[in-house]
């Protein structure tokens, strides 16, 4: 978010859904020697919150595509 670019939004997006993805792997097949189960420590809340992150990271990517930036600081120091 200190740097809003469009890529740098996808490739928050891409980290997580990837993260997301190898849980979502070790839980159903196993992964590397790993097999996780829902009822695991943190497994459930670790979904929610990565699911959370993503949404986050394509809603800000939608947002600094269309144009709409935060104010700089500089921008509403001037404004007081």
């Amino acid at each position: 978010m200190a740097w809003p670019r469009p890529i740098v939004s996808l490739s928050a997006a891409g980290f997580v859904a990837s993260t997301l993805g190898a849980l979502l792997i070790s839980i159903n097949v196993g992964l590397f020697g790993f097999k996780e189960s829902l009822g695991a420590s943190f497994v459930v809340l670790s979904i929610v919150l990565e699911a959370i992150a993503f949404v986050g990271a394509i809603g800000w990517m939608l947002l600094v595509r269309a144009g709409l930036r935060p104010p700089s600081p500089a921008s509403t120091a001037s404004e007081l």
